[in-house]
């Protein structure tokens, strides 16, 4: 989150990156006096954040105030921990509650697990639409046509309260039709959460579902958003609880929620196993490859001894590093045994190097040789341009 800050009514502004120190806030309250005309002590004048409408929330915090700087480095790093769904709750719920003061905001973070976001609903006809559709008000299907959709909307949010935004309409949950209120998920205690994901179907709320998780519970959650495969619902704002796996398997072929289940119970399953183990049953899985299942290793379960024949970026920093023209299996494996057992900050350092980290290192792989020209057939348009231009 970034604030912009300036003195009175001054039009220039300085950012100021959350979180801050105080020391910082001095330090551009100073530059303001020399560049703002007017008079006034520092305050909000924009903020970048990916909560629409936050600025109206907190511009009237005091940024002097060390309690108030606190606050709002505070509230910064829960927005960061936020997915993309929750942010849109969060700016809903802002709109619907009283507001007054930061510790209002603060309290509000702490309430968006009782809210709900209906995607596509952002005004009262769309809202009485959707009541009618999910059975909040019962109607006979011939008779749908002469609904006053608008007004049923309208009532509804009088009664209920919530706000309309450009994601949907955000209200509390308890307010949403009953059979509309998501399963909860299904968890066994002995077992981790390994990760998340968002579904969402045109029409009802974005559902966040928990993996690994049986087949009762996925039954349900297709039930619930009334699809009979989760191929008919949109995948959004996918977590893994282990770090920068999503960096790793973003790009892969891995496209059905059942796909992301067997790879949750294969993570769930592993972290005692050995690493040869665990890439076989990684790559076993579709999407998943022994490169990626190598990186899995190395950077999310943190083992020590890993060193991938597959990653181009090593076998150029073992070529520039030692000299070599070409890195087979067999010079590879030497340099493994070396390393061994610490491939993995070898592979680091490798990595650095490949990357231009140290001044003077070369490639010394062969240059490929630029493909030859074919010649102009005989009695061609280039042939005779040619020899025009000979003759000029």
């Amino acid at each position: 989150m970034i604030l912009y800050l300036t003195h009175g009514n001054g039009e220039e502004s300085i950012p100021l990156e959350l979180p801050a120190a105080s020391s910082q806030v001095e330090e551009i309250d100073i530059r303001l006096d020399d560049i703002c005309s007017g008079e006034g002590n520092i305050r909000i004048s924009d903020v970048k954040s990916s909560v629409k409408g936050l600025w109206q929330f907190i511009r009237s915090a005091d940024l002097l105030d060390p309690e108030d700087l606190e606050k709002l480095n505070r509230l910064s790093r829960q927005i960061d921990a936020m997915s993309e769904k929750e942010r849109q709750i969060f700016a809903g719920a802002l709109l619907s509650e009283c507001i007054n003061n930061l510790d209002d905001v603060l309290q509000t973070v702490g309430r968006i697990g009782q809210y709900e976001i209906i995607t596509e609903v952002t005004c009262d006809r769309e809202l009485g639409w959707y009541l009618v559709e999910n059975g909040k008000i019962d109607c006979p299907e011939h008779l749908k046509p002469y609904l006053d959709y608008v007004g049923i909307g309208a009532e509804f949010y009088s009664n209920c309260g919530g706000a309309y935004t450009l994601d949907g309409y955000v209200v509390q949950k308890e307010h949403l039709p009953r059979y509309s209120q998501a399963p909860e998920p299904w968890r066994d205690e002995s077992r981790d959460e390994m990760l998340r994901m968002t579904l969402r179907v045109d029409g009802k709320p974005d559902y966040t579902l928990v993996l690994p998780a049986d087949e009762e519970y996925l039954d349900a959650v297709k039930a619930y958003l009334d699809i009979d495969v989760f191929a008919d619902a949109m995948l959004c704002d996918i977590r893994f609880k282990v770090p920068y796996i999503e960096d790793l398997i973003r790009d892969t072929d891995c496209p059905a929620v059942e796909d992301y289940n067997d790879f949750a119970e294969a993570l769930e399953g592993i972290w005692q196993k050995p690493d040869e183990e665990v890439i076989r049953e990684l790559s076993a899985l579709k999407g998943i490859g022994v490169w990626t299942a190598e990186m899995i290793l190395l950077f999310c379960m943190q083992r020590p001894d890993v060193f991938s024949y597959d990653d181009l970026a090593i076998q150029r920093g073992l070529r520039m590093v030692y000299h070599h023209r070409k890195i087979d299996r067999k010079l590879f494996e030497k340099y493994r045994r070396r390393f061994s057992p610490y491939c993995s900050v070898a592979s680091l350092y490798l990595w650095a190097a490949a990357g231009g980290a140290v001044p003077g290192l070369k490639d010394y792989a062969p240059k490929k040789k630029a493909p030859a020209k074919k010649a102009a057939p005989a009695g061609s348009h280039t042939e005779k341009t040619s020899k025009v231009q000979q003759k000029g």
